[in-house]
């Protein structure tokens, strides 16, 4: 993916929730390309024996062509992404605990910029 101009990046290095905004370009480093292997042992790990993701011979004649990778693990690896961008400090030192439950804003707002985030509207 190129980068714009217009697009404000953010480079890794650790945001607190209330930082994060909207059309901003988060870029994850390191990252890595999901393998065969990969989606086989997490789909087997996870017990999921949904042929469209193990089965080569049944994904060949289905919509799709070809297996499908797990979306867990689409998500585990969106997540543990993220990590590098939300820890700014370590939240199990003395004073990373206090910065983490001291900022949270109330559920409700916190609800409001997730949707925000994600380009919800009501």
């Amino acid at each position: 993916m190129s980068e714009s101009a217009d697009v404000p990046v953010v480079r890794q290095r650790g945001l607190w929730f209330e930082e994060l905004e909207t059309g901003v370009l988060y870029k994850h480093a390191p990252g890595r390309t999901l393998s065969e292997a990969d989606n086989t042992l997490f789909s087997t790990m996870t017990m999921n024996p949904q042929s469209l993701h193990l089965d080569a011979a049944f994904s060949e004649h289905t919509e799709f062509g070809e297996r499908l990778v797990n979306s867990l693990l689409t998500m585990s690896v969106l997540v543990g992404l993220s990590v590098g961008h939300l820890m700014l400090v370590d939240p199990f030192r003395p004073e990373g605990v206090a910065r983490l439950f001291a900022t949270q804003p109330p559920a409700a707002e916190r609800v409001r910029r997730l949707e925000a985030l994600a380009g919800y509207r009501r």
